[in-house]
């Protein structure tokens, strides 16, 4: 049965310093309100999605992505919000969620404070008044951006602390909400990481006696002090109830020079505020104000031990190259015991190179794990592919496929730019309101009639290969199961 979506959004500007922010209760009883006024919603089962803390200029937005996944699913039919700014605040991408996405999908979608209600519309877009509505939004969004950014800068260089949530061993001042203060529950575990590494000690040993001692995680403590929830980003231990530590939290905690009481900002570089879009700076420009608050390790002992780990026999493998290794089943083997995705990892020999995944949560946790040959497990996969692919039935009623001079993808990728042009023009009023509508109404429908016969296409061809590739995996395969024995299995998508 499909449920009524509630759907709340609070920037990071706009929060205060309670538990959850009084403006999100706000916008929940405001809605709860008017779905009970409605006769025709008042009975549907409702669920609420909200993001406390979050920028409406993107959809990088954890409750927004759970939503989408609903809608696509079909759980969700119905979504209300108080209004568009609530939603989103880029304007042609909202436009093509009510015009194109939610239409098509069969959502009815309610904009309470711009009396908006998709039943309602006459046309094939959205009425006049909320596209405008929307622009406004969209150009407000982006001129406060870098206002945003310069007082945020300023208030940083000013030593005020305006990260979501303060490092591992530290928490905000009660007396001042800019302020961080040692958390002596767990600021010793942070001190004692310091010295464990500087006696020589490996992150992965540190990591294994931290979880004999029981101490509590990062994931753990942030849970605890804030009013985010991150079960999702906790790794348990075998009885599935305790969250476990990983050498990667150790290691992030001993390359934070915050500890040293130094207050470390502006690391990475956005074009604009909520924008996901960033890259980082090197660490000689990042902004620093020193003697900031309570050091948990001497800046000589950061100093050393960031020279010592230097000295390491991984400082020369490149990272960045290892991550930008792309294999078919990437992202889609599950380990059966923890549910984490396997991790890649390859070995070279004198016959040549050995690609394997393996499962670290587990062998983190102590376990006998195994690792998999990635070579053999591809060919398993295609099999299981094929049995369930009558591929030769298909190839004899493929048709034959004609030659296009130019590719959909970039005809669509085209329009988008002459759009965005389009915009850009009426703002700067080169373009007058009717001239940009009516332009802008004639590519959406160019766009809506590529994309149409892309879907066609799409799910008339059926690749033929004797090999495992990605769009062969993302069309048929749904996730691959590894057990600790070494065994696995394939679900297939119905």
């Amino acid at each position: 049965m499909s449920k009524l979506a509630l759907y709340l959004r609070l920037s990071v500007e706009e929060r205060s310093e309670r538990f959850e922010s009084e403006s999100i209760s706000s916008q929940r009883m405001f809605l709860q309100e008017f779905v009970k006024s409605q006769d025709d919603l008042k009975n549907l089962a409702m669920e609420e999605y909200a993001d406390d803390g979050f920028s409406g200029t993107n959809t990088n937005r954890p409750a927004f992505q759970r939503l989408m996944e609903d809608v696509k699913t079909g759980k969700v039919k119905t979504i209300v919000v108080k209004d568009l700014s609530r939603f989103m605040r880029n304007y042609i991408e909202a436009g093509d969620y009510l015009e194109n996405i939610f239409p098509f999908m069969g959502v009815r979608f309610i904009s309470i404070n711009d009396g908006y209600d998709s039943k309602n519309e006459n046309g094939n877009g959205t009425e006049l008044d909320i596209q405008f509505k929307n622009l406004l939004y969209d150009f407000y969004a982006k001129d406060a951006s870098e206002k945003i950014k310069s007082v945020m800068t300023t208030l940083k260089h000013q030593g005020k602390f305006l990260a979501w949530s303060p490092p591992f061993g530290y928490i905000r001042d009660p007396q001042d909400k800019h302020k961080i203060i040692e958390d002596k529950e767990v600021s010793f575990i942070v001190k004692e990481a310091f010295k464990l590494a500087l006696d020589g000690l490996s992150t992965r040993k540190i990591a294994k006696l931290f979880n004999e001692k029981g101490y509590i995680t990062p994931s753990e403590r942030k849970k605890q002090t804030t009013s985010m929830d991150y079960v999702y980003k906790m790794v348990l231990s075998d009885n599935h109830k305790k969250p476990i530590w990983m050498h990667g939290a150790v290691i992030k905690i001993l390359g934070n020079e915050n500890y040293t009481g130094t207050y470390c900002f502006n690391m990475h570089k956005v074009k604009a505020v909520g924008s996901s879009d960033q890259k980082a700076v090197p660490n000689e420009d990042w902004g620093r104000v020193y003697n900031n608050h309570v050091p948990l390790v001497s800046i000589s002992d950061f100093q050393k031990l960031r020279e010592m780990m230097a000295k390491k026999a991984f400082k020369n493998i490149n990272y960045k190259k290892i991550n930008e290794i792309s294999y078919s089943l990437k992202g889609y083997v599950f380990c059966e015991d923890c549910n984490h995705r396997l991790a890649f990892s390859r070995s070279v020999r004198s016959y040549g190179t050995y690609r394997y995944l393996r499962c670290r949560t587990c062998k983190a946790k102590g376990l006998k794990t195994q690792n998999i040959n990635l070579d053999k497990l591809e060919k398993y996969c295609l099999n299981e592919v094929l049995k369930f692919v009558d591929l030769e039935e298909v190839e004899e009623t493929q048709p034959e496929q004609e030659q296009e001079q130019v590719p959909k993808e970039v005809q669509i990728e085209k329009l988008l730019k002459e759009k965005d042009e389009a915009f850009l023009e009426y703002k700067r009023k080169n373009l007058s309101r009717d001239d940009f509508l009516k332009l802008k109404e004639e590519i959406d429908l160019q766009i809506k009639t590529i994309s149409e016969i892309v879907e066609v296409e799409e799910q008339e061809e059926v690749p033929i290969t004797n090999e495992l590739t990605r769009e062969l995996v993302e069309r048929y395969i749904e996730k691959v199961i590894v057990s600790l024995d070494g065994t696995y299995r394939v679900e297939l998508r119905k």
